[in-house]
């Protein structure tokens, strides 16, 4: 009994981490594998900007996170790993089959977008955790306010990014106002870029003024490198993705709604 409840119950990161417009049924027919691969990878983006928003919140100007912070990122990238490699699998279905010149030109730019998405949410992780090491009380005696400070208007800026790339919380792509997305996702871009400047230039001044320690500026302007290339990726991928025509309707007139598993049935 208890082998049998276990095989019909799954935790929260299981079922978070199981493809839900995915199954081999689907992949037998191309123009369908593509329509649920487009829905499939807007899950794989929610979950990478997802980790790269929490990632986000560890530094200033967010509360100390808690313990338990860095276990919750390895979590997250865990499961988005996990979906990544149905993705991939995926793709070698659908590629054994006879391919319209439609399917064959937006397989590999969906590959390339999982490739961005992959990077954002490695690169993000492996900065939460370095947030986790790094003191916050490296600021020295200097009766000026904490040069860490200057890292709140950048990490803002990423954090408000993330959100806006989010491909589950943008205009669904079908809709006319893709575009408005796209362009929302752009002056984020653009807003990150000025405050990142800004804020390498802040800590660098105040390791040259005494006021930082020099190991704390290599750490708190590595991070903020972090942070700008899980921007680019979360940019590019965005770009990719308003390239691709729009999908089709869902027979209840969802564009997210997922996809029931014939396998699960």
């Amino acid at each position: 009994l208890a082998r049998f409840l276990l095989a019909r119950f799954r935790s929260a990161e299981e079922d978070e981490a199981r493809a839900r417009f995915l199954d081999r049924n689907v992949s037998a027919v191309p123009a369908l594998a593509l329509q649920a691969l487009r829905r499939e990878m807007t899950r794989v983006g929610h979950l990478a900007m997802q980790l790269a928003a929490d990632a986000t919140r560890l530094a200033p100007p967010w509360p100390a996170p808690a313990a338990q912070a860095g276990a919750q990122l390895a979590r997250q990238l865990h499961t988005l790993e996990q979906l990544l490699q149905q993705v991939g699998t995926f793709v070698s279905d659908v590629s054994r089959q006879a391919l319209s010149r439609d399917v064959a030109e937006q397989m590999p730019e969906l590959l390339r977008i999982a490739g961005y998405y992959d990077t954002l949410a490695r690169v993000m992780a492996q900065a939460g955790q370095q947030v986790l090491r790094t003191p916050r009380t490296q600021a020295l005696e200097t009766g000026h306010a904490s040069p860490l400070d200057a890292l709140a208007p950048a990490c803002a800026a990423a954090l408000a990014f993330f959100e806006a790339a989010d491909p589950q919380a943008a205009v669904p792509e079908s809709s006319p106002g893709a575009s408005d997305a796209l362009a929302a996702v752009d002056a984020a871009h653009a807003i990150f870029d000025a405050t990142y400047e800004d804020a390498k230039a802040a800590l660098l001044r105040a390791g040259a003024l005494g006021q930082l320690e020099v190991a704390a500026v290599h750490e708190w302007a590595g991070l903020l490198g972090d942070m700008r290339r899980a921007v680019e990726q979360g940019h590019k991928a965005a770009a990719r993705l308003a390239t691709l025509p729009p999908l089709l309707p869902l027979p209840n007139g969802s564009a997210q709604a997922p996809i029931p598993s014939a396998e699960g049935q």
